[in-house]
């Protein structure tokens, strides 16, 4: 009787876990801006177990709302992502169009790390399907800004 308590108290769990994380990412997506309340849903989620591509790609699009220090976090999370997934093709888009933006706030020393590893994003990102449209224009637009530097 006590397994099937324990049990009935893991799926309450997933199921609040499932709550917070699609709370999140609407809240994510609905403001332009960073919301406080998206990274509070996301950190439910985590404490109770959720552990989904998902909750790592809508935390990271909120560091990547705040710029700065935030990016590198950002970084970390669809990093998360790629290990876990590595045929994700919409998070090494996410990467290429982030490593542009930490090159139009930090460029200097690290520069040249930045622009290969954007350019290699965007290539794979197109490389995983060639017929990808966004994929296309992403990479071309990641070879245009990286010029600049």
């Amino acid at each position: 009787m006590s397994s099937c308590s324990a049990e009935n108290v893991n799926k309450l769990d997933k199921t609040k876990a499932f709550y917070h994380n699609i709370k999140g990412f609407l809240l994510e997506v609905s403001f332009p801006d960073y919301n406080s309340d998206v990274e509070n849903q996301l950190d439910q989620a985590f404490k109770l177990g959720e552990k989904l591509p998902k909750v790592y790609i809508t935390r990271g699009n909120c560091y990547l709302k705040l710029g700065g220090e935030n990016l590198s976090r950002a970084k970390d999370c669809f990093e998360y992502v790629i290990k876990e997934d590595p045929s994700r093709k919409d998070v090494f888009r996410k990467l290429a169009m982030l490593e542009i933006r930490m090159l139009e706030e930090n460029g200097g020393d690290i520069a040249e790390e930045i622009i290969d590893e954007c350019i290699g994003h965007a290539n794979k990102a197109v490389f995983m399907d060639v017929n990808d449209g966004i994929s296309w224009c992403n990479c071309d637009r990641s070879s245009r800004e990286v010029k600049t530097f």
